[in-house]
């Protein structure tokens, strides 16, 4: 997949592209929808399937310090949509100057000038240009002008309810990790650096690799223990994540992240990917250290029972959302 930064004279090299636009936050069965049907349009056409999507995402810089953060960081971008087959992802950098255009400005320059496109493919809520001031009513209107079709593609929903990037992210802060998983058409996970941790985990039987998000920009879900696994030297290792601030020490910290592995001593590492599947219990406080021992065998018990059924049901109910999608 060929990543550009720069889009400068790819049209004029490359003209006719089929191309989707959009922040594609999380990667979900909807925006999959639209990926799907960007891909199918392109190789029938035989031209280059193209990506258009901004860093950062513009509520970053329009939002500011009401920003609730992203599901999946550029980086994650590119792995997904390589792996979906996308020949071409444009990265246009984001600026108060990028908000600024108008929807016409803003087709005129990406689609029309720099990519040359031949088809643009959107959601029906598709937003555009400032303050997403442009729709697909006016996207059509722009193509017969300027020469280029548009297909829209219907939404996906999952429990009645349209898959979007906004209901996902307020399942995980509520730590509806699962029902997240299930219209991302995979766990949402949580990646950092592996850091020193207090040990307490170690005294109390149950040793944890404590770890820092890549970015705290990145949505946590509520603070509680989770079902989880976790992805280390290529390996997989089920256990369970905990999320939250020590309440039982009384240290009045920020939230930490702490994994610990169930069935198999997990290789020392510098980083590691956890995946969350299921929320076993909101986080509490606990009258004593053994109390909490107690309490943390318990939740491993749950956990190993979770594992066991959490993903052919997540199978379930992936194959209901595209059922209920285009």
């Amino acid at each position: 997949m060929l990543i550009l930064k720069r889009l400068q004279a790819f049209g004029q090299q490359r003209p006719g592209s089929v191309a989707a636009l959009g922040v594609f936050d999380g990667l979900h069965l909807g925006h999959r929808a639209i990926i799907a049907k960007l891909l199918d349009l392109a190789r029938r056409r035989s031209h280059d399937s193209v990506v258009v999507t901004f860093d950062p995402p513009p509520q970053a810089v329009l939002m500011n310090k009401n920003w609730p953060g992203y599901l999946t960081s550029l980086e994650e971008k590119e792995a997904i949509l390589e792996e979906l087959g996308l020949d071409v992802l444009a990265v246009i950098r984001f600026t108060p100057r990028v908000a600024q255009l108008s929807p016409r400005e803003f087709v005129a320059r990406i689609f029309v000038e720099q990519l040359r496109v031949s088809h643009v493919v959107c959601g029906r809520d598709c937003g555009f240009g400032k303050g997403r001031s442009g729709n697909l009513s006016l996207l059509r209107s722009l193509g017969r002008e300027y020469g280029f079709a548009v297909t829209e593609v219907r939404p996906c929903k999952y429990g009645g309810q349209k898959i979007s990037s906004s209901l996902v992210r307020n399942l995980i802060l509520a730590g509806q990790v699962d029902r997240a998983a299930a219209m991302l058409g995979r766990p949402y996970s949580l990646a950092g650096k592996v850091v020193v941790g207090r040990g307490l985990g170690r005294r109390l039987g149950f040793p944890t690799i404590n770890f820092e998000p890549d970015s705290w920009h990145r949505i946590i879900p509520r603070s509680g223990v989770y079902a989880a696994e976790a992805v280390m030297e290529g390996g997989l290792y089920p256990g369970l994540l905990y999320v939250g601030t020590r309440p039982t020490l009384g240290l009045d910290e920020k939230r930490c992240l702490e994994f610990h592995a169930l069935k198999s001593k997990p290789p020392a590492v510098d980083e590691i990917r956890v995946r969350l599947l299921k929320i076993i219990r909101p986080e509490q406080r606990f009258p004593s250290l053994e109390s909490l021992r107690q309490a943390m065998g318990h939740d491993a018990e749950q956990a190993l029972r979770i594992l066991e059924k959490v993903k052919p049901s997540l199978a379930t109910a992936q194959g209901r959302a595209q059922k209920n999608g285009p």
